[in-house]
């Protein structure tokens, strides 16, 4: 039986196909959010929408952790998932109060489902191979997310398609994601709170606290960093398809690389691979403080890959530098 084996069960496979169908719609209305609000002659809504997403998502991450044990696993992904779909909807008819809201509650709903997410994730993957399980789930979701938004971008450059009939439509999708979460096996509340090793309500109030917390700071600054800012960097300074490239590799990377790398964290540890993406994360933070065309290209490079090591990897890092019983 060769190491190299990959095996995808039932639980991993329906979770992939969740996150696939939510992040497909999700993906592609967060890329193009700037563009469509600007035609619509709100272009300063996209930056405060994702600001407010963003910072109801750090800030909701360790009430988040506490509910695990209280709502379940299951319950609590299919609440924060259902906020996927709520927030799309709410861009049909560009109310700015009605976003805002909107946002907030996507942030929050967000942290429920990605905390739920990951120690559902370690819970269901075989033993010694949640790394592969990581890499398989981040593959299938970087493969939907990059679907979702190049078909976004052919309707809207190609097609008569309103945006309001595209956001109706993206919101079907994101349906269907959080419906295939109810087909999940459900985990025992009692397992949940026996079970140390992914215990994540007991790891908030551990030593490894700081550790995981800048882990996920430091994804959610490069998620809304990506998102908003830097492409308003690069149109200043970059050629348009120049641009285009930089910003398929943010979505390309994670489905080249995050199954190879899942299986490599399995065999040299996970804390020596999050250790390189986090590097990758903080080299391409300096870069771009400078103007320079070189440095901005190579900071975007370096962000697409360390986006490509992390995120696989941060569910079994959490687990591996955890405490025993912590």
């Amino acid at each position: 039986m060769g190491t190299s084996k990959i095996n995808l069960n039932r639980n991993i496979f329906l979770l992939s196909l969740a996150f696939g169908a939510i992040f497909f719609s999700f993906g592609g209305v967060q890329d193009f959010l700037t563009i469509i609000l600007r035609s619509a002659g709100k272009s300063d809504l996209a930056y405060w929408s994702l600001g407010v997403l963003y910072g109801a998502f750090m800030l909701g991450n360790f009430p988040a952790a506490k509910l695990i044990p209280i709502l379940g696993l299951k319950r609590m992904m299919i609440l924060g998932a259902a906020s996927y779909p709520l927030y799309i909807f709410s861009l049909i008819n560009m109310s700015v109060p009605w976003i805002m809201a909107a946002s907030a509650v996507l942030g929050l709903g967000a942290a429920a489902l990605w905390n739920a997410q990951g120690v559902y994730l370690i819970w269901s993957a075989e033993k010694g191979k949640l790394g592969q399980a990581a890499g398989v789930f981040t593959t299938i979701l970087g493969l939907s997310s990059f679907a979702g938004v190049s078909l976004i971008g052919f309707i809207l450059q190609f097609t008569r398609v309103s945006t309001q009939n595209l956001f109706l439509l993206l919101t079907i999708v994101s349906l269907i994601g959080v419906i295939t979460l109810f087909f999940l096996e459900p985990v025992a509340q009692s397992e949940i709170k026996e079970n140390q090793e992914i215990n994540f309500f007991k790891l908030l109030s551990s030593k490894t606290l700081s550790a995981v917390s800048l882990i996920w700071v430091l994804m959610v600054f490069a998620d809304g960093f990506s998102f908003s800012v830097l492409p308003s960097m690069m149109e200043r300074q970059l050629p348009s398809g120049v641009i285009g490239i930089l910003l398929a590799l943010r979505r390309l990377s994670p489905i080249a690389l995050s199954l190879m790398v899942g299986i490599v964290s399995d065999r040299i540890g996970s804390g020596k691979v999050l250790r390189l993406g986090v590097l990758m994360y903080l080299v391409s933070s300096a870069l771009f403080f400078w103007t320079d065309k070189t440095m901005l290209i190579a900071a975007s490079l370096l962000l697409a890959l360390g986006f490509a090591v992390v995120r696989p990897v941060t569910f079994a890092a959490v687990k591996d530098i955890s405490p025993k019983g912590q």
